[in-house]
C-alpha cells in the first residue's frame, strides 16, 4: 500500500469503525506500524496545522492555564 519514507503523514477518518478488513482500517494499521503520524479526526488535524504554522512563521503563541478551562 505504502512504504516508509514516501509518506510523511496520513489523514484517514474512519466512517465504519474498526472493521478489520476495511481499507481504512488497513491504512491506519500500516501507518501505525511504520510510525507515520496518523490523524483520524479533522479537528485534531486543524490544530496540528495551526501549530505548524505558528512554528514555521515564528508567530506568538497565546494560551490559557488549565485552571481557566476548569474554573479552579
Amino acid at each position: 500500500m505504502f512504504s516508509k519514507g514516501k509518506i510523511d503523514l496520513v489523514i484517514n477518518t474512519p466512517n465504519t469503525g474498526n472493521i478489520k478488513n476495511s481499507r481504512g482500517y488497513k491504512i491506519r494499521k500500516r501507518a501505525t506500524e511504520l510510525k507515520i503520524p496518523l490523524f483520524t479526526c479533522i479537528d485534531t488535524l486543524k490544530i496540528y496545522l495551526k501549530a505548524v504554522d505558528v512554528k514555521r512563521n515564528d508567530l506568538p503563541l497565546f494560551y490559557n492555564p488549565l485552571s481557566h478551562y476548569l474554573n479552579i
